[in-house]
């Protein structure tokens, strides 16, 4: 069978996942295009982590946003927040 693409990978991916037959919820942004949005594909992963975040702790960003600009160079700390609120915003838009 010739695959039509990536997408069609991640939807098996996700209707065979454990999780998803045990009725545990399963979140998916794509984060890739969050970044590209924040104007780099190197802050997906602080687009993931800002999703994370909504899930970890729903109520209380701050301590997270502090632990990035103590981190993350001021150079690039900008964008990589922007990344940030974009993961979290998302998530909280299907939470």
């Amino acid at each position: 069978q010739e695959s039509r693409g990536l997408g069609d990978v991640y939807k098996r991916q996700v209707k065979s996942n454990p999780a998803y037959k045990n009725n545990q919820e399963i979140y998916w942004i794509n984060g890739l295009e969050l970044a590209q949005q924040a104007g780099n594909v190197k802050t997906t992963n602080l687009v993931l982590l800002g999703a994370l975040s909504v899930i970890m702790d729903k109520n209380d960003h701050q301590h997270w946003l502090q632990a990035i600009e103590k981190v993350i160079p001021s150079k690039v700390r900008t964008i990589n927040i922007e990344a940030f609120n974009l993961g979290m915003k998302a998530l909280l838009g299907n939470y």
